[in-house]
């Protein structure tokens, strides 16, 4: 009996030992499994396919273009000619600036002429200077004329720089009216 039990002993310390290699080697399969597949739920959301741009036909964005077309159109012929009106009293604005300022520039060249011809008529006339009795009521007169040559003068240079400022606009504008002529949908 003891050899059957030693031959018994044997066979089983051998299907032991086959079950703990194939135990081993289950857990390392496992093991190598689920490194293997703990990037699938990853791999999955990438390699789905998302529309993200919905696909129309030829005949829809052609009908798409037009409406838009119908409504772009008349509202840019609206502006074009609300920006033609105000290029035009822009304009008449600049000319009606223009005149003023040469109109001004008029009066004070006719004013200076005027003062140095009054200037040189009391000179000439008896020798009364500036030094003398008249002279001082003539300078105090003389310092008003001064200071509304002045009051001119920056009245001048305001408006010019005001025409300058209308004048840049209005290129600015032109510029603008070209390039939105430009737009080939509107003819």
């Amino acid at each position: 009996m003891s050899t059957i039990t030693n031959t018994t002993t044997t066979q089983l310390q051998t299907s032991v030992n086959t079950l703990t290699a194939s135990l081993s080697l289950l857990t390392s399969t496992i093991s190598t499994l689920s490194t293997a597949t703990s990037d699938f739920p990853r791999m999955t959301k990438v390699l789905t396919v998302n529309r993200h741009f919905e696909l129309l036909s030829e005949p829809e964005i052609q009908t798409a273009q037009e409406s838009l077309r119908e409504e772009i159109v008349p509202e840019f012929r609206h502006l074009l000619g609300r920006v033609e009106g105000q290029l035009e009293r822009m304009e008449r604005r600049e000319k009606g600036l223009e005149s003023r300022g040469e109109l001004l520039g008029g009066r004070l060249e006719g004013m200076g002429d005027g003062k140095r011809k009054a200037s040189v008529s009391r000179g000439s006339a008896g020798g009364i200077g500036f030094a003398g009795g008249l002279g001082e009521a003539a300078g105090a007169g003389s310092k008003v004329n001064v200071e509304k040559m002045r009051q001119l003068k920056a009245k001048k240079e305001r408006l010019m720089y005001t025409v300058e400022r209308l004048a840049l606009q209005k290129g600015q504008k032109h510029r603008q009216l070209r390039m939105s002529m430009s737009y080939k949908g509107v003819v």
